[in-house]
C-alpha cells in the first residue's frame, strides 16, 4: 500500500465489541517501558492485542488470556 508524504495509510481495524459499561485502558502513553492494557469489565475477555506504528505496520501481535496485561515495549524504543 502506498501513501503520500504527510498522509497516514489506512489501517483496517478489527471489530471491537465492548459493552457500554466497560472501558479499555491503555497507559502510560507514550512509553518506552511497560504498557498496561486493561479491560474494566471482568465478564468480558481480551483475546488478542495488536499494536501498529504510525506508518500502519503491525509491530506487535500477542494472544492473551486475561483482562490485565503488561506489554514490554522496550524492544521498540530503539526503532
Amino acid at each position: 500500500m502506498a501513501s503520500r508524504i504527510g498522509q497516514q495509510p489506512i489501517v483496517n481495524q478489527p471489530l471491537l465489541a465492548i459493552s457500554n459499561k466497560s472501558e479499555l485502558l491503555v497507559f502510560p502513553n507514550p512509553t518506552t517501558g511497560l504498557l498496561t492494557i486493561r479491560l474494566s469489565d471482568q465478564e468480558l475477555k481480551l483475546s488478542q492485542i495488536e499494536i501498529y506504528n504510525s506508518m500502519g505496520d503491525l509491530v506487535i501481535s500477542k494472544q492473551i488470556e486475561n483482562n490485565n496485561y503488561l506489554l514490554d515495549m522496550t524492544p521498540l524504543s530503539e526503532v
